[in-house]
């Protein structure tokens, strides 16, 4: 049903646009912006909270202003939780959110008018 939807969308933002087309630019696929990302050189420093104290974050990193990727800060937050007993994921998890806000209608666009485009 949903992807009925996604395609009156996609005639009504890009109308000479064929789904050929959509096919070969990648666009609305899931490997898109991961082949994006990958194109960026990811050299960047990385530090786990259960390695470094707050001490060392803060000499090493805070105080000489340098950037780092922190891992593993989000990991007891309520939000990202693996699940219940009843096999509720965490709040964050695709089941929860589908649960939450699957019946929810969301912009993801305008047409050629201007007017919005919204999805179920």
């Amino acid at each position: 049903r949903f992807e009925r939807r996604i395609g009156k969308a996609k005639r009504l933002i890009y109308p000479r646009r064929t789904a050929e087309d959509w096919r070969k630019a990648s666009f609305a696929s899931d490997t898109a912006l991961a082949a994006q990302l990958e194109a960026i050189p990811d050299n960047g420093p990385r530090i786990d909270t259960r390695e470094v104290s707050r001490e060392e974050f803060v000499r090493d990193w805070e105080q000489p202003r340098r950037p780092v990727v922190i891992r593993g800060a989000t990991e007891s937050w309520a939000a990202g939780a693996a699940g219940d007993r009843q096999g509720r994921g965490g709040a964050w998890s695709l089941g929860e959110l589908l649960r939450q806000y699957g019946g929810e209608r969301f912009k993801v666009g305008e047409d050629d008018d201007s007017y919005a485009v919204w999805l179920k």
